[in-house]
């Protein structure tokens, strides 16, 4: 469905490094489909009875994967590869990434970022 094409396309645009297109992307990945005071997330821009827990994954993959630079595909160092951070975020942290049985915190701004062993 849309929710999880936009996320996915906001994962791709993060990683080619085309910050502000990956932000739009992750806004439209979610912004038509949450609803009420809990912010639920619906199936369709016209449900409001449904929590859609696949469209939620997906914009959790693109902050994880996308901003966050997380890649398990690099078995040698910490997985990570160069984040791009949506031009209106200041930073970003992923607490409890866990690596070969550890525990890391990753933090990343728009000038660097840092991995800490928790």
């Amino acid at each position: 469905g849309p929710a999880m094409t936009a996320s996915m396309h906001a994962l791709i645009a993060a990683r080619l490094g085309r910050a502000a297109d990956s932000e739009t992307y992750f806004r439209v990945s979610y912004r038509p489909f949450v609803r009420g005071a809990f912010l639920l997330f619906s199936e369709k821009r016209t449900l409001d009875r449904c929590v859609f827990t696949t469209g939620a994954g997906g914009i959790l993959q693109s902050v994880i994967y996308g901003f966050g630079g997380v890649d398990y595909d690099q078995w040698d160092k910490i997985p990570t590869t160069k984040p791009t951070l949506p031009p209106t975020w200041k930073s970003l942290t992923l607490r409890g990434v866990q690596y070969r049985g550890k525990r890391y915190t990753i933090t990343t701004t728009p000038e660097k970022r840092t991995v800490v062993e928790e």
